[in-house]
């Protein structure tokens, strides 16, 4: 998975473990901007997901499931895995 994903958004030195939203976002969207486009939200609110609050994501799942190649397992798993990042570098 991890060539998979190097050859949609380049090497992976380009992320950190910190970054497992963008990684995800960057996948099937090519960027967090691309992102943005398509789900209609503006650029904040995807920099927003990755940042601080990943479930804000859950709300357009209906729209990347449908038209991305990902299933409903994998963004919930990213979701879940950033939100434990989020809040073992709070406590």
């Amino acid at each position: 998975m991890r060539q998979r994903l190097e050859r949609v958004v380049g090497t992976s030195s380009n992320f950190t473990n910190n970054d497992i939203m963008k990684e995800y976002i960057c996948k099937h969207y090519g960027s967090l901007d691309k992102c943005a486009e398509e789900l209609n939200v503006g650029r904040s609110t995807v920099y927003r997901w990755v940042q601080s609050n990943p479930r804000g994501i859950l709300l357009h799942a209906p729209e990347i499931l449908r038209d991305k190649d990902t299933t409903s397992l994998e963004l919930v798993s990213e979701v879940v895995h950033r939100e434990s990042q989020l809040s073992t570098t709070e406590a």
